[in-house]
């Protein structure tokens, strides 16, 4: 599955680098201004093990299985920038804090193509491609909609060390 990752932060960069050690294909979106020095390999030291990962970098989302979107809400509509409108993507996970998100990403790409998700865990960027996780848990709550797409990549997550969960009850997963 391909993976497409808006925000190279702690969040994006862990989750790129164990699901490209998962053996899934990731993309890394940066900013155009960074796209050529952004590395070509994710380097994760974490409790799950230290993981030197190659991934592809764009400034644009490619067409992808999935666009995960882990910048911060206040970055969101700067970083929605690099999404077309039309976003060649079969689904978008938005891995933010709050709630007033989905209903910014699913009027822009319709409902259906959104599935909620919360992660919880200590992580860092210590540098460009370079992201720490000191911390011996990390859990993944997506909605039960991204079961029949997320499935087997969860899976593999939780192989490394994750804790992956679908959560049917909407609200509750967001609260």
């Amino acid at each position: 599955m391909h993976h497409a990752i808006l925000g190279p932060g702690g969040v994006g960069g862990l989750l790129g680098a164990c699901l490209a050690h998962a053996g899934e294909r990731v993309t890394m979106v940066v900013r155009p201004e960074v796209l050529a020095a952004y590395p070509e390999h994710l380097h994760l030291e974490s409790t799950f093990g230290i993981f030197d990962e190659p991934v592809e970098r764009a400034s644009l989302v490619p067409p992808a299985d999935v666009l995960w979107i882990a910048v911060k809400a206040t970055q969101l509509q700067e970083a929605l920038r690099s999404v077309p409108k039309l976003a060649p993507v079969r689904a978008i996970v938005p891995l933010l804090n709050g709630v007033d998100h989905l209903a910014v990403l699913e009027n822009l790409y319709g409902a259906e193509k959104v599935i909620p998700g919360t992660i919880a865990g200590e992580t860092e960027r210590i540098a460009p491609g370079l992201f720490s996780h000191p911390a011996p848990f990390l859990y993944l709550n997506i909605s039960e909609r991204g079961r029949p797409l997320l499935a087997d990549s969860l899976a593999r997550l939780d192989r490394i060390g994750f804790t992956c969960r679908f959560v049917t009850d909407e609200p509750t997963l967001m609260w």
